[in-house]
């Protein structure tokens, strides 16, 4: 009793402290009231239909740091030989055909499918059911996805709506969202890229039809 009754007071204290630094900030001078808004989707911006998903994925990858590389539809592992010739890639594991997991650990790029693509954040969705090897993503230094255009969606509640289902056991058991190269910056605030995962992120972008 004792214990609930601590809670509740703790409670009152911290939304007092919220009702107090609300009044305060409303007598500021120049203080304004917010626009009321409504929905239920609030705060969610709403992507131009005029700019075409794709455009609007590129640009959000490309501005966390992650390369695209967009071409016709059928030229995806023509445009991987091109991209692992670049990086000068020797050992090179593909979540199709993972390799144990000794030659995963040596190996210099990571290929893999990506399920899904965010349009607003310029994030990949990669499923288990798709993609049995989720360290090829994770373990080599670069990792390279091959995404369709026609499996970009504008934004998270998109995804999650395409990544749930009402059957628990029908869902992937798991799902990675990548946005842009691994980084860091939980040392002395210093961002670092490459700690956790890949260090460089390269989209093969493939169009629609």
């Amino acid at each position: 009793m004792v214990e609930g009754f601590l809670m509740t007071t703790a409670r009152e204290e911290i939304l007092d402290r919220i009702r107090f630094g609300l009044a305060a900030a409303r007598a500021e001078p120049g203080f304004q009231e917010p626009t009321p808004v409504a929905g239920n989707r609030v705060g969610v911006p709403v992507l131009p239909e005029s700019i075409p998903l794709a455009d609007t994925f590129s640009e959000a990858l490309e501005a966390v740091g992650g390369i695209v590389h967009r071409c016709p539809r059928g030229e995806g592992e023509a445009i991987l030989e091109r991209v692992l010739q670049d990086l000068g890639a020797e050992k090179v594991a593909r979540s199709d055909s993972p390799p144990p997991l000794e030659q995963l650990l040596e190996a210099d790029v990571g290929v893999s499918y990506a399920q899904w693509g965010i349009a607003e954040t310029g994030t990949l969705i990669l499923t288990s059911d798709e993609e049995k090897h989720r360290l090829v993503s994770l373990v080599p230094p670069v990792h390279v996805a091959i995404l369709r255009e026609e499996n970009i969606l504008p934004d998270l509640d998109e995804a999650l709506g395409k990544v749930h289902h009402e059957e628990p056991d029908a869902m992937s058991r798991a799902i990675t969202w990548i946005t842009g190269p691994s980084r860091t910056a939980d040392i002395e605030l210093t961002l670092v890229v490459g700690v956790h995962g890949p260090r460089e992120l390269h989209v093969i972008l493939e169009a629609s039809g």
